[in-house]
């Protein structure tokens, strides 16, 4: 009886967890590798390369983090969702007299490595972009923070 019991509350916790918990990302200094493509988009503006440091807060809630850089940015978030370790999203931005639209997608693919791919629409003009984004280090002492 008590080896039933046992498993009925091991079944009973399997039962009550999410069904698949998001990973956090390490905190740190990262690098994004970002490669655009866009109609008459110069060669070598295709791909860039670029470090930030993220914070503790904005790894363990990248979702919430991405709504407060777009809040900064003047953009105004559409719809966010999560199903697992993938974020989707749209947003509406107002840079200058233009407006445009976008919408992506993040996978966090371990603790320290994340890809992101976003469709951007501006004035009649579109581009799709993907952003490899890999840990470097704990500590954010180099330019680009």
């Amino acid at each position: 009886m008590k080896t039933v019991s046992l498993i009925a509350c091991a079944v009973t916790l399997l039962l009550t967890m999410p069904a698949a918990q998001a990973q956090e990302l390490k905190p740190g200094l990262w690098k994004q590798e970002v490669t655009m493509d866009a109609p008459n988009l110069p060669k070598q503006a295709r791909t860039q390369q670029s470090t930030h440091c993220i914070t503790q807060e904005q790894a363990s809630n990248p979702k919430m983090a991405m709504k407060k850089s777009w809040g900064e940015s003047q953009c105004q978030p559409g719809k966010v969702d999560q199903n697992g370790d993938t974020i989707t999203w749209s947003a509406t931005c107002k840079t200058g007299k233009f407006n445009s639209r976008m919408r992506g997608s993040m996978t966090i693919i371990d603790a320290t490595h994340y890809t992101t791919e976003t469709d951007v629409e501006a004035n009649g003009h579109t581009m799709k972009s993907t952003v490899k984004g890999s840990w470097l280090k704990a500590s954010c002492d180099q330019a680009g923070q």
